[in-house]
């Protein structure tokens, strides 16, 4: 019998699991923080596909409660009561982003359609700025330093 539960609590396929919310977002990426415990925040790309909203997901942060919750989902804010935290802005519209824990704080990576790739900082007393930007070479950059080396050379 014991062994019977166990086989039949490992056969739960996705489809047969209900959801616990539904928060209501409108826009398309989205990632969620995953540092944690507990999912603290989720990242989001707005309709206008050159902004990313984060939204906060924890009412309670666990260290604040005086009892430790049976499980992450005793955390989530009611759906309906998360607010914007931080608003990042991008130059051109966004491609791709992901979320990542680097053990002291979570960035955001962004990859947007002019060649540029940001590296957002997600938390503590700096959070919103970004960490490093690189963008990938024109044609033209990738063509005339070697043809001016052959110019000068002769």
């Amino acid at each position: 019998s014991k062994k019977r539960a166990t086989e039949s609590s490992m056969d739960v396929r996705p489809t047969d699991l209900e959801p616990l919310c539904i928060y209501e977002q409108e826009g398309f990426d989205l990632d969620l923080d995953k540092s944690g415990f507990s999912t603290s925040f989720a990242a989001q790309l707005r309709q206008d596909r050159t902004t990313v909203d984060m939204w906060m997901l924890e009412a309670v942060p666990e260290h604040k409660l005086v009892v430790a919750p049976d499980g992450p989902q005793n955390l989530l804010l009611c759906p309906g009561s998360e607010t914007t935290e931080l608003q990042l802005s991008h130059s051109g519209p966004v491609l791709a982003m992901q979320v990542i824990d680097t053990g002291k704080d979570s960035v955001l990576i962004s990859g947007c359609e002019d060649g540029c790739a940001y590296m957002w900082d997600l938390g503590g007393a700096d959070r919103g700025q970004i960490y490093a930007e690189v963008r990938s070479l024109g044609a033209f950059e990738l063509v005339y330093p070697p043809l001016e080396v052959i110019i000068t050379a002769f």
